[in-house]
């Protein structure tokens, strides 16, 4: 739990640093749902990789006025945790021009973590890519604040 809070917090810092200088993937971006902003910045272990974690969510709370919980996680023990701060995009690798492979991409809905992959477009908008195998589905995520 605190290298999760020591994640978090470095990711928050590297959002924070602004985008003078930032890498073109690091800001904050919403989702094609436009429910749920995630942050992206350097990851806490391998710098040059991207991370995205929860930094705003439409619906913050469950129906009994409590923080969501990743009640859709394999790991009963994880279950608890907070959605609010959540890590769900990690060890994304840059491959040039706007691009990032080899990374990892949970579903708290489903629970499931799958291959991901990003890239910008002409428009500025980020196309997250989400793989099992061969079979991907993407979203168009833009750039917010």
């Amino acid at each position: 739990m605190k290298a999760l809070a020591l994640g978090l917090a470095l990711l928050a810092l590297a959002v924070l640093a602004g985008e003078a200088g930032a890498a073109p993937g690091q800001g904050v971006w919403l989702t094609a749902d436009q429910s749920v902003k995630i942050a992206f910045g350097p990851c806490p272990l391998y710098r040059e990789r991207l991370c995205g974690a929860v930094a705003w969510m439409k619906s913050p709370l469950d129906a009994a006025g409590s923080p969501r919980r990743d009640l859709g996680n394999p790991d009963p023990a994880l279950r608890q945790r907070p959605l609010q701060g959540l890590t769900l995009v990690w060890d994304l690798k840059p491959a040039g021009d706007g691009r990032w492979t080899d990374g990892r991409l949970y579903d708290p809905r489903s629970g499931r973590t799958v291959e991901a992959r990003a890239r910008l477009s002409a428009d500025g908008a980020m196309r997250i890519e989400g793989c099992v195998g061969p079979i991907c589905k993407a979203q168009l995520w833009t750039r917010t604040n």
